[in-house]
């Protein structure tokens, strides 16, 4: 995925790295996935 166009490097590293601010609480709750183990029998 490329967002160069979007971001800075400065500004995706703040976002990614940075304190849990509400906009990364919903950003990464919005773009949680679960995966589920499939058990054959």
């Amino acid at each position: 995925m490329n967002l160069h166009h979007l971001y800075s490097s400065d500004e995706l590293l703040a976002f990614f790295m940075g304190k849990n601010s509400p906009e990364r609480q919903d950003f990464i709750i919005d773009n949680l996935r679960v995966e589920k183990d499939v058990v054959e029998a």
